[in-house]
């Protein structure tokens, strides 16, 4: 084992540690394992580029000695960003236009559907926040009893409602005010759309829904069979038949790009980051569970919510049950 491992302890019991600290080493030796594992990320190895099994951790003890990285480095070398540059500002001015402001405050439109389902109006939570941060957990284990639809429609709410307004400067027609939403969003542009996955939720048949914040409603998609969920979500000891719903979070590309470029997927990523907090904190506050999934099968629910996969994609997800 790496913590009676004298190679090891070599290697931390250096010439730039001091007789107290090569001591306390010497009684602490499962420390020794804990410090190689987490500086193990130097060691590289020029066989790795010719592993079969592609983990993560082969590629990165590959990355100095070839071109082939992980995806997300190839972006951040690649992202540059800013704020004095001239096609920057220039880009960045258009979207203070009167043509630009007026489709900001018509974004309510899009959701002008009869039959998209209204949702009761959120619980008023009385817990305190310094309380409900400290209590937030993530949890993976769930009774299979159903969640109300009040409850629902209360995480919905924290995570990206609408709760307020602000008023334009020049109003156009009885067009006067831009609505606000409970998370921030890069320049107001709000390109990551709610999914949600109905599996338990008392007073909502099992399916598929869009979340339409303005009016506070569920769009109706398609159905979300048992099967469909745990293709789609189970992930290590997390037993999603068991959930009440989950949410994805979709991110259109067009929709912040042409304002933003490269940094626009950053600031989704961002957002994505901020609504998902909001949703868990809500769902403490209530007793509900809740945990963000990263091992979700990514195209398979772009399939079934009817995304394109090229402009939009979902990039995150929280799964949320009763406790």
């Amino acid at each position: 084992m790496l913590r009676s491992n004298p190679l090891v302890l070599r290697r931390l019991n250096n010439d730039y540690m001091n007789e107290k600290d090569k001591k306390y080493l010497e009684d602490h030796r499962y420390y020794a394992s804990a410090v190689m594992f987490s500086t193990q990320y130097p060691l590289s190895s020029p066989y790795a580029n010719t592993t079969v099994l592609r983990i993560p951790d082969v590629v990165q003890r590959g990355m100095l000695g070839s071109t082939d990285s992980f995806r997300g480095i190839d972006y951040l070398l690649n992202f540059r960003l800013d704020g004095s540059d001239i096609a920057f500002r220039a880009g960045l001015s258009k979207f203070y236009a009167r043509d630009a402001i007026l489709s900001s405050a018509l974004r309510h439109l899009r959701e002008d559907d009869e039959a998209s389902i209204r949702l009761p109006k959120p619980i008023q939570m009385k817990a305190s926040l310094s309380a409900v941060i400290k209590e937030r957990r993530s949890e993976r284990n769930y009774s299979g009893q159903a969640l109300s639809i009040k409850e629902l429609s209360t995480i919905l709410f924290s995570a990206q409602g609408v709760t307020g307004s602000l008023l334009m400067n020049e109003p156009e027609g009885d067009v006067d005010r831009i609505e606000v939403r409970a998370h921030p969003s890069g320049g107001g542009m709000f390109p990551v759309s709610l999914y949600v996955g109905v599996n338990n939720v008392s007073g909502l048949k099992r399916g598929l829904f869009e979340y339409y914040p303005h009016s506070h409603s569920l769009h109706y998609i398609g159905s979300y069979t048992e099967e469909n969920l745990a293709d789609s979500c189970d992930y290590g000891s997390l037993d999603a038949k068991k959930s009440s719903f989950a949410i994805f979070y979709g991110y259109n590309v067009l929709l912040n790009s042409n304002k933003y470029g490269d940094a626009g997927l950053a600031y989704a990523f961002i957002e994505t980051g901020e609504m998902a907090m909001n949703a868990q904190l809500a769902a403490t506050a209530l007793g509900i569970g809740a945990c963000d999934l990263g091992g979700y099968r990514k195209h398979n629910l772009e399939e079934m919510l009817g995304l394109d996969g090229v402009y939009e994609h979902i990039i995150h997800m929280t799964i949320f049950g009763q406790i």
